[in-house]
């Protein structure tokens, strides 16, 4: 069957407190001496700490941005901004891949006829006069 599963409540709960923190589900579970493949499997086998995770992942994501903004804000010189510039694209990046309603880019499709118009739909009949000659 594979390994038994080491679940602790009190380790879970430290993961998904540093995971909410900012920290990678690797540093999260290095902290706590785990595996990552280890918390995967909780995950994968408590449907409990599946959803505490996914919202710890939530939590992530505002402190991603957040942090985006200490970046954006703290920048004084040229050189900060090229360092600013990288981590800030990372850090949007991230956090509209981890929570894509609050902090994705907006898609919108629109359908439009000619020159930007309205679509126009036109059904075309054609009556054809049937052939009653005889043979």
């Amino acid at each position: 069957m594979g390994r038994p599963s080491t679940y602790n409540e009190v380790i879970a709960d430290a993961i998904c407190e540093d995971v909410s923190c900012g920290d990678s589900l690797r540093e999260a579970a290095r902290k706590q001496g785990l595996k990552e493949s280890t918390v995967r499997l909780w995950r994968k086998d408590n449907p409990e700490f599946a959803a505490q995770y996914a919202r710890a992942v939530q939590e992530r994501a505002e402190v991603f941005f957040e942090r985006g903004n200490d970046i954006a804000m703290g920048i004084t010189d040229g050189e900060q901004a090229q360092i600013a510039r990288v981590q800030l694209d990372w850090l949007k990046w991230s956090a509209s891949k981890l929570a894509p309603k609050q902090y994705g880019d907006k898609v919108q499709q629109e359908v439009s006829g000619p020159d930007g118009g309205p679509v126009q739909a036109a059904i075309t009949i054609n009556f054809v006069k049937p052939n009653t000659e005889s043979k």
